[in-house]
């Protein structure tokens, strides 16, 4: 029998979920397309996301009240009404640490190129571990909630990208060296309209802010405090990693015939309420972008 990833015991371990379900629910829902982007290859749609043997039924259920307080409090009503009034509490700092604990042993377990860490990741995760647990606010890292924006014109970032920012679920582990020589681990985890920062240290004074970016910063430790979120700005990796994925997107979309085009423009908006969903500010935002973009190049 299999050890659970999280609690270490050999009990009957579930099919589970590395990013929560709820995603991938709010996704299927959002959108006439009724699918997600895999972010291995952006221009294959698929019915599911990430899953595998790793969690036993008690951990999982851990997992799900956490998850459950975040869509109620945070992630429904910022859906819905497209503004976020952060409250950080236990149970939203416990969801943020289970996202990137599971999405970090996702990709040491499926070797997502992840380098080698000298012990510092093994670290990192086993600290992780003992605030889940524990259910204790302890883990001495820097957590980031990004919301993401629509963008509406052609900018820094190619066409695609709104289909990146609310289609796809993505992810990625590094370790960031600075010009100083020293090593900070990122775990990066992107579900539709926010991403997911976890850092082994502050970013503010070393990373500049995009105009695409708005987003807000705790620090995880015993001297947390919820009541003081601050302003904080994305690393230049991360951005290019969200060119490359918004480039793959837009090389799809402008191989499209304008019929094509137009065709997927009719199914959107045959829905009265089209403008409301995810669908507009993804497929139609870009689809528009590549029109932009084509009549330029005439």
């Amino acid at each position: 029998m299999t050890k659970c990833l999280l609690c270490g015991q050999r009990s009957p371990i579930k099919n589970s979920h590395i990013v929560p379900a709820l995603f991938v629910r709010r996704l299927k829902r959002g959108t006439p397309v009724k699918s997600l982007r895999d972010s291995n290859n952006v221009t294959r749609p698929v019915q599911d996301g990430w899953k595998g043997p790793f969690y036993c039924r008690r951990c999982e259920s851990l997992f799900s009240g956490w998850e459950r307080h975040f869509a109620t409090q945070l992630y429904d009503p910022y859906l819905r009404d497209e503004s976020m009034s952060v409250v950080i509490d236990t149970a939203l700092v416990l969801f943020l640490l289970s996202v990137h604990f599971r999405y970090i042993e996702y990709a040491k377990e499926r070797n997502k190129g992840l380098p080698p860490s000298n012990g510092t990741l093994e670290a990192l995760l086993s600290r992780l571990r003992a605030a889940l647990l524990k259910e204790e606010i302890a883990a001495e890292v820097y957590l980031y909630v990004t919301p993401l924006k629509p963008m509406t014109t052609l900018t820094q970032l190619p066409p695609g990208c709104n289909t990146y920012f609310f289609e796809v679920i993505d992810g990625y582990v590094f370790e960031w060296k600075l010009p100083s020589g020293e090593s900070v681990w990122i775990s990066y985890v992107k579900v539709p309209a926010l991403m997911f920062f976890l850092a082994t240290r502050s970013l503010s004074d070393i990373c500049r802010k995009p105009d695409i970016l708005d987003p807000y910063e705790t620090r995880v430790d015993s001297r947390f405090d919820p009541t003081l979120p601050a302003s904080i700005v994305l690393m230049e990796t991360v951005l290019d990693r969200v060119r490359q994925a918004a480039e793959s997107i837009q090389v799809s979309y402008a191989q499209m015939p304008d019929s094509q085009i137009e065709s997927i423009i009719s199914q959107i908006q045959s829905d009265p309420d089209y403008k409301k969903s995810r669908a507009h500010k993804s497929y139609l935002l870009d689809l528009e972008l590549v029109k932009k973009m084509k009549c330029g190049s005439r």
